[in-house]
């Protein structure tokens, strides 16, 4: 049977390997391949344009990496288109949705909110209960990362209710629902294995943005986004806290320690990511800026290019072994860099 009619029709993939780490990933665009050939066209624009064959997502360069030690399931095209969902859900046919091109186990969709961990036909955690409910022993070991919130809190939208606002009723409502969502998706993976471990990651300050970079220089209007954007992961760290299968990853910090942030005046003060060869001398510096190519952070549709991913991957990589204990071979330095440096002569 064709991955396609094993991602519709009712029937899972295998049973996760025994002797590598089921991997899932619940999320948004962060997380969702870019060599998705369904939802982003070969000859499109999106996810590296012309250079795609060496544009990677964290999951797909942490995949490249460590795949004979994690296990995220089989690339093929899962799921269904919206439209088909609910007609053939009324027939007993598995609804996951949208249909795309990826691992089995990541159900990230582009353009995911926190709502859609738990709602709507594109609902994530109880897609991916139902697939642990298959093999539930299997996932005893398994981890799954939760990457949400961007679409619900670093929108210009939320970003300039943040800014003019601040802690108010409306913007704690905006968060809190996120937070329950994530509540909800969590109680559905711990019914069908409550030792699964779960990595909370934390949500990105969108006045890091490229595109954004002349926009928020206010020092008051950046304290108060930092202040709702605290408020969420606050939250993400008590669910953290509560659990010893779960664990907190603080995407600001480990972003800003990387790529820095902005100065007291507001002014933009990024620095590039140097990427070394092997020798330990500077091959190239991927730039705090958008366009397509290994040479830039951001690709040009606005996400993070591939040196960024990397990064993202090997940071993550070790999140798991620390504090799960999943057996996982750290990535160190000069191995992140050679794979970006193989990839560089790949490209177009």
């Amino acid at each position: 049977m064709s991955a396609l009619l094993v991602g519709c029709a009712g029937p899972y993939g295998p049973s996760p390997s025994a002797d590598r780490v089921p991997f899932a990933v619940l999320g948004d665009s962060d997380s969702h391949a870019y060599q998705d050939r369904v939802t982003f066209a070969e000859s499109g624009s999106e996810r590296g344009g012309l250079q795609r064959a060496t544009t990677l997502q964290w999951t797909e360069v942490l995949v490249r990496l460590r795949g004979d030690e994690i296990d995220p399931g089989g690339w093929g095209e899962w799921g269904l288109r919206g439209r088909w969902a609910a007609p053939l859900g009324w027939l007993g046919v598995d609804r996951r949705s949208p249909r795309k091109q990826d691992h089995e186990f990541n159900y990230a969709w582009s353009g995911a909110r926190c709502a859609d961990l738990v709602e709507g036909p594109g609902r994530q955690a109880p897609r991916l209960a139902e697939r642990v409910a298959v093999q539930p022993e299997a996932w005893r070991t398994g981890v799954v990362v939760v990457r949400i919130g961007i679409n619900d809190l670093g929108t210009g939208e939320a970003l300039d209710a943040f800014a003019r606002e601040g802690d108010s009723d409306a913007n704690r409502r905006r968060v809190d629902a996120c937070l329950a969502s994530i509540d909800l998706a969590l109680r559905q993976l711990a019914d069908v294995q409550p030792e699964l471990n779960v990595l909370l990651v934390g949500v990105l300050d969108n006045v890091d943005w490229p595109r954004w970079r002349d926009d928020y220089r206010d020092p008051e209007a950046r304290r108060r986004i930092a202040a709702m954007l605290d408020r969420f992961d606050d939250g993400l760290r008590a669910r953290a806290a509560s659990l010893p299968n779960r664990a907190f990853f603080d995407d600001r910090a480990f972003y800003r320690g990387l790529v820095g942030a902005r100065s007291d005046d507001g002014r933009p003060a990024y620095r590039g990511i140097p990427v070394r060869d092997a020798g330990g001398t500077v091959a190239w510096s991927a730039a705090f800026g958008e366009d397509d190519g290994l040479a830039h952070l951001y690709l040009a549709d606005g996400h993070a290019g591939t040196v960024l991913n990397a990064h993202w991957a090997q940071a993550f990589a070790a999140a798991l072994k620390d504090e799960f204990g999943a057996p996982l071979t750290p990535i160190s330095d000069a191995e992140r860099d050679a794979f970006l440096m193989e990839l560089s002569k790949a490209a177009p």
